[in-house]
């Protein structure tokens, strides 16, 4: 059996070392369920999100369902009274000649 002698140099560096590791793992463990929460919470977020712009949607598309025949009667009036004022125009400018 080979005996090594280890010195105290060498058992302090040893234990300096295993003290930095062992501080890198749990420092790197509270990071990692730190990052797993902010994630969840992002997740939330998102659902959360989608579930407003989903009832954003239906809500638009229900106003457009009911107000959909007044506007196209408002645009059929309009384009009337547009063609109305432009046949004016064009009788009163032939008139003036």
């Amino acid at each position: 059996m080979v005996y090594v002698s280890v010195s105290s140099v060498d058992q302090s560096l040893l234990i300096i070392l295993s003290v930095f590791l062992a501080m890198f793992l749990l420092l790197s463990i509270i990071a990692l369920i730190w990052i797993l929460q902010i994630l969840s919470s992002l997740k939330k977020m998102i659902k959360r999100a989608e579930e407003l712009a989903r009832d954003t949607e239906n809500s638009i598309n229900t106003f457009f369902q009911k107000t959909g025949p007044a506007l196209s009667l408002v645009r059929l009036f309009s384009n009337i009274s547009e063609s109305v004022l432009k046949n004016k125009k064009k009788s009163k400018g032939d008139d003036d000649e």
